[in-house]
């Protein structure tokens, strides 16, 4: 269960403040790093950017330093990268792209301004050599029952949308169809993916109208897969690589308490006939407390950097092994949100990412349906167009959280929340919840 002090939990200062922790669960009890390991682990690193960075500097001057740290210097390094052609990926150990970077404790450059995996993009020679590519038009990313069906239900009774979209493809995150070699293979080949969409999308286009001709009027897919938020550290940059100019990505952003809630729910229906439901047996609280104690015993909520709490949530989230009851750490949007903006905005640039990035507070899209309808057909350049119903999608029913439980949990996410309101705010984005949290930090 969770303790009664939780507006301190998941803040750097308090974590090794006991009072400001969530309880352990009886499997064991996870523990804050050590004021003297953090020392000790300072020193190594240091002592490892003296070995590495002079010779890397020597190598690519400035333009290092300017890629890497910015123009200010600062941030922070992913190190043991090759580059090719300007572009540059981690080295791989076994089956896992490992990034080893050196976390900067006093980080404190702008937000977007961090390290992340670079690439290696093969471009198709000649796109006109596909077989009638289909792409899709956009990119439905996230978060997980956060209104991400809704959406697309909505935009599906447009004219210019095929009607019935199918299921989540999970193409760029490897989970459903292996293209790459593996989850986090930093090679990425244009043709080969864009193939792929094509054969999926000729697929649908055949079942849902008996068959096609190339004369036929060519409707609207999209890929919604809202595993794609959380898959921040390599989907963006395979996104880029197959849609470097025309990429857009929508992300739905729900109240993270009520999202894992649902997240729960979602998980006790879907495993509701299984004999060993271990997965998300007992309660709601038992639940959230598997997840806490894994992401402190990872390091995440007591790291020391931006930088080493996202390196630690990407081993946490995608580690083998790990249980996948992520109902917290799928919703601290800060974390993984922060990232896409990185790439995009190193991409197309400051003033131009937001025309590639559309970004909805899915409670406002319930209370506001035409009006948030509307300003994402604009963001998607197609034409104006009334909903027919407004119905409500994809909604479950279940008893509702106790108010004791809702309270404690508002605690641990106020001060993501508060993180996740200063890095949209500046870009005219306003969530709500995450607003008012940032009004009492």
């Amino acid at each position: 269960m969770l303790k009664e002090d939780e507006d301190a939990c998941a803040t750097h200062d308090d974590a090794n403040d006991e009072e400001n922790e969530l309880a352990m669960t009886d499997s064991g009890t996870a523990k804050p790093f050590s004021s003297s390991v953090l020392k000790t682990g300072c020193v190594l690193s240091i002592i490892v950017a003296a070995v590495c960075l002079i010779p890397m500097y020597k190598e690519n001057g400035y333009r290092f330093v300017q890629r890497y740290f910015g123009d200010e210097g600062g941030g922070g390094l992913s190190m043991d990268t090759t580059v090719v052609e300007g572009v540059s990926a981690p080295e791989q150990n076994g089956n896992s792209a490992t990034v080893t970077s050196i976390a900067n404790l006093a980080y404190t450059t702008a937000p977007f301004d961090i390290p992340y995996a670079k690439i290696e993009c093969q471009p198709c020679g000649d796109a006109g050599e596909l077989m009638d590519p289909q792409a899709p038009y956009a990119i439905i990313g996230g978060a997980m029952k956060g209104g991400t069906r809704a959406l697309l239900t909505y935009l599906s009774q447009h004219p210019d949308v095929y009607s019935d979209q199918g299921k989540e493809m999970h193409l760029l995150d490897n989970a459903k169809i292996q293209i790459f070699a593996h989850r986090d293979d930093p090679h990425c080949d244009q043709c080969e993916v864009l193939r792929t969409y094509s054969d999926i999308f000729k697929e649908r286009r055949w079942n849902q109208r008996g068959g096609y001709s190339k004369n036929d009027k060519r409707l609207i897919f999209f890929d919604k897969s809202p595993s794609y938020l959380v898959m921040s550290h390599i989907v963006p940059q395979r996104m880029l690589c197959t849609f470097p100019h025309s990429a857009k990505v929508i992300f739905t952003l729900r109240n993270p308490v009520d999202r894992s809630y649902s997240h729960y729910q979602h998980c006790v229906h879907k495993h509701r006939h299984k004999e060993d439901n271990s997965e998300c047996g007992g309660t709601f609280e038992d639940y959230i407390d598997k997840d806490y104690n894994g992401l402190l015993a990872a390091g995440v909520l007591n790291a020391s950097s931006p930088i080493e709490e996202y390196e630690t949530f990407v081993k946490y989230h995608h580690g083998k092994g790990n249980s996948k009851n992520f109902a917290l750490a799928k919703s601290l949007y800060a974390l993984t949100l922060r990232h896409w903006i990185a790439v995009f905005r190193d991409h197309f640039g400051q003033d131009e990412f937001l025309n590639h990035m559309l970004v909805i507070e899915s409670e406002r899209m319930r209370e506001h349906k035409q009006t948030v309808f509307d300003e994402t057909l604009e963001f998607l350049n197609m034409s104006p167009y009334e909903l027919q119903t407004d119905e409500e999608y994809h909604t479950g029913s279940y008893d509702p959280m106790s108010d004791d439980t809702r309270q404690k949990l508002e605690g641990f996410f106020r001060p993501f929340n508060a993180r996740l309101h200063e890095m949209l705010s500046p870009f005219g984005i306003e969530i709500s919840w995450a607003k008012e949290h940032a009004a009492v930090m």
